[in-house]
């Protein structure tokens, strides 16, 4: 499919729509530049995502899940933000997310369908950690640079 004019724009040239969780879509994306990217975005605006892009493949074995967050930061304290969704994508021997505050508390946790999920935050808190399970339930991996300050 043709990238929403705002993505073609930026140098993304094709994208395959992979999965739909809820009403949010998920895609895989190519750039001019030859960058593989994941993206998502509301399944209502097709071809319409925020992307995540890297030279590099961004789901290995050794990093089998990747989560795009979305924050928002509060009216009464900007410096204070909490998350609004997160969506992200695994590799095949993913089954479960959870996704902690920085104090450890998980916030959101699901299913994994298609190698994609969608979470949305049970209780208002910052970013912090992205846990993957498989099958067994066994954690197989976590990654915890979503937390305020270890992400560039």
């Amino acid at each position: 499919m043709a990238p929403a004019p705002a993505l073609a724009a930026t140098g993304t040239t094709s994208m395959t729509q992979i999965g739909v969780r809820g009403s949010r879509a998920f895609y895989t994306a190519t750039t001019s530049d030859g960058r593989n990217c994941l993206g998502s975005g509301p399944s209502a605006l097709q071809g319409t995502a925020s992307l995540l892009c890297s030279n590099a493949p961004l789901l290995t074995q050794q990093h089998p899940a990747v989560a795009s967050v979305e924050v928002e930061a509060l009216a009464s304290n900007p410096s204070d933000w909490h998350v609004l969704r997160i969506d992200g994508w695994t590799t095949s021997d993913v089954s479960r997310v959870e996704f902690t505050n920085p104090a450890g508390a998980v916030i959101a946790s699901g299913t994994v369908s298609g190698d994609v999920f969608s979470l949305t935050p049970s209780l208002q808190a910052e970013p912090g950690t992205l846990r993957a399970y498989d099958a067994a339930g066994n954690l197989i991996f976590t990654d915890s640079s979503y937390t305020r300050g270890t992400r560039g």
